[in-house]
């Protein structure tokens, strides 16, 4: 519940540094997309293993 709180509410060295705040903000976002590419990726190559597994077993 405490870390719902201190996103709502911006600290104040924030406020006043809004410029130091926002290439950390953006960083992290390029990251979490990276990541999340990744991910979906991975899971894409999952299925195309399983797919050629099952037919492997089929022929």
């Amino acid at each position: 519940m405490e870390e719902a709180q201190s996103l709502s509410e911006p600290s104040p060295k924030q406020l006043d540094e809004p410029t130091d705040a926002q290439p950390v903000d953006t960083e992290g976002q390029l990251c979490w997309q990276k990541s999340f590419t990744c991910h979906s990726v991975g899971i894409k190559v999952k299925k195309y293993q399983r797919s050629l597994q099952s037919l492997s077993k089929e022929a």
